[in-house]
């Protein structure tokens, strides 16, 4: 017997839009063409629809889902936020998981997805094998949009302007004055990671000062920006200014900094990508270059729900621009 999710396959829609279509749904907005092309589908399979989980069904929300890597992560939360907005008007509940707990198989939500109650999913991951097995278990069950990822056939993917973003803040330094300027990179397996280390070393080739070496991997938090700029001064302590590549892990360089005698500006400035509202309330506060995050979530649900599968699609957003915000972190050297 057909079920709505072989008549979603064959038609390239969702299966909550397959339900609302041939249940009737006089809110649901799609253009006449596809309701033509659903109710043509549903008859060559001989759908018939069953009428008590119809009753069930309607009693149900729609619901789409994010998965991410620390969920108690100030940057994450500015990415939900607009993902919460875009899911609201939309008429759908959004759940968010750890990824971890959904890679494990035996999360709630993971069953969820297994049985059809989730209609598409919001990954936003770091390279690693977790969200490998996450994508496998929402590409066989549901719509994928991967956020920060390379383009992929099997999933749609939604970008920020990482590249342009390092490349702001790597000028910056150099109108500045400095000339030595270090990164604090993030995740080594992610895509977005390696973006942002191409803008900062594009901005030193076209200042003249090719960096060859003048990086290290620093993560995503707090501690790992603290002990990652620790090595970076001692194998380059010459260097006058640093790039990082995320704001819990400019915090952390602020203090590591700070543990090995070098006062900020004075000794070294530095600028991170993304700004966050405590950005403004470190010591010195926080120069940054504020990105579209909440944008970023927007984008995703919409790709997520719209009529078209998301699945080889790229949105890149360039609206809002990447935004310099100055503040106590950044000067020029000292002579």
């Amino acid at each position: 017997m057909a079920t709505l999710k072989d008549i979603a396959l064959r038609a390239g829609v969702t299966h909550s839009i397959v339900s609302r279509v041939l249940t009737g749904d006089p809110t649901l907005r799609v253009s006449p063409d596809t309701r033509s092309l659903i109710q043509k589908v549903a008859d060559e399979l001989d759908y018939v629809p069953n009428e008590s989980a119809r009753s069930l069904r309607k009693a149900r929300p729609q619901a789409i889902a994010m998965a991410m890597h620390d969920i108690t992560n100030p940057v994450f939360t500015q990415i939900f936020v607009g993902a919460q907005e875009e899911a609201d008007a939309r008429d759908h509940m959004l759940f968010v998981s750890e990824v971890s707990a959904l890679a494990s198989g035996n999360a709630r939500l993971g069953k969820l997805i297994r049985g059809g109650a989730i209609d598409g999913v919001i990954l936003l991951g770091l390279g690693t094998q977790q969200d490998a097995t996450v994508r496998e278990i929402v590409i066989a069950n549901a719509r994928l949009v991967c956020l920060q990822d390379e383009p992929n056939a099997d999933y749609g993917v939604v970008r920020i302007a990482d590249q342009a973003g390092t490349m702001i803040a790597t000028r910056h330094l150099l109108d500045l004055g400095h000339s030595r300027i270090g990164m604090l990179a993030t995740s080594s397996g992610a895509g977005f990671s390696q973006r942002r280390v191409a803008g900062w070393q594009q901005a030193m080739v076209d200042a003249g000062t090719p960096p060859p070496s003048w990086y290290e991997q620093a993560g995503s938090d707090i501690a790992a920006g603290e002990t990652a700029v620790m090595r970076l001064m001692q194998r380059e302590p010459g260097l006058t200014a640093i790039v990082v590549a995320n704001v819990m892990s400019a915090i952390g360089a602020l203090a590591g900094l700070h543990a090995i005698g070098k006062r900020v500006p004075e000794d070294v400035s530095v600028i991170s990508l993304l700004d966050t509202p405590f950005a403004g309330h470190t010591n010195p506060a926080l120069t940054t270059v504020d990105m579209p995050l909440a944008q970023l979530g927007r984008e995703a649900v919409r790709l997520l729900l719209a009529e078209e599968q998301p699945a080889g699609r790229q949105i890149d957003i360039t609206s809002p621009e990447p935004r310099l915000v100055i503040r106590s972190s950044t000067a020029p050297p000292s002579p």
